[in-house]
């Protein structure tokens, strides 16, 4: 906006989520108030030590620097990915991603067992095991 060019649609988009994120930051009570505020914390500590955070950027720095090209559906995988990770007991995911995943230590970090859609045998002995401890 700066250059006083017309922003295009992504940019717009942009601008949009980062009002989103000022506007959280100041309705939960962040301090200081405003972009400022909301640039210290994503650049503190307290950010970066989240799961959430440490999961997508390994995943994202992973696409980045590996040689596989880029897929379509990266983006969303890698971001639903970091949401469920940290927090679930299993996770299925394509074979790709299971290999980045075991490649980082993931599944290990967060005590969570990662199979691929193809390993059903995996995912049966899984649940059998499951249901065995809950009965």
């Amino acid at each position: 906006m700066l250059t006083g060019l017309e922003p295009d649609r992504n940019e717009w988009a942009a601008y949009l989520d980062v009002g989103r994120m000022i506007s959280v930051w100041n309705d939960l009570g962040g301090a200081p108030r405003g972009i400022l505020g909301l640039v210290r914390f994503l650049d503190s500590l307290h950010f970066a030590a989240q799961p959430i955070n440490q999961v997508e950027s390994a995943l994202l720095a992973m696409l980045l620097t590996g040689s596989d090209p880029i897929q379509s559906g990266d983006e969303m995988d890698v971001h639903q990915i970091a949401m469920m990770l940290p927090f679930a007991d299993l996770m299925i995911v394509d074979r790709r991603m299971r290999h980045y995943l075991n490649h980082l230590g993931l599944p290990e970090r967060y005590s969570t067992k990662v199979f691929s859609s193809a390993d059903w045998r995996g995912i049966d002995h899984f649940l059998e095991r499951l249901e065995r401890k809950q009965g």
